[in-house]
């Protein structure tokens, strides 16, 4: 695939003696659907443009059943920029 070459890490620290891999940024759209990853928080969305951001606590909610996006929305908005 000439020209669509992308920056990525090496998961070789992850591997290592303490599994050490540092903060990580992870983001996918797929179908129409939206989510970012930062840390522990986890910003998403179903539906396009128009959907509503929901906001996760992933270290305290991992099932994701607590949207903090009213709580956070500072925090919804830093994400949805990103």
């Amino acid at each position: 695939m000439m020209g669509t070459e992308r920056t990525g890490r090496s998961l070789i620290p992850a591997f290592g003696r303490n599994g050490a891999f540092g903060e990580r940024t992870l983001w996918w759209s797929h179908n129409g659907n939206r989510a970012i990853r930062v840390g522990d928080w986890k910003l998403s969305a179903k539906g396009g443009a128009k959907g509503k951001w929901e906001l996760y606590d992933l270290k305290v909610d991992r099932c994701e059943m607590n949207d903090l996006a009213l709580k956070y929305p500072q925090r919804v908005r830093e994400l949805s920029q990103r």
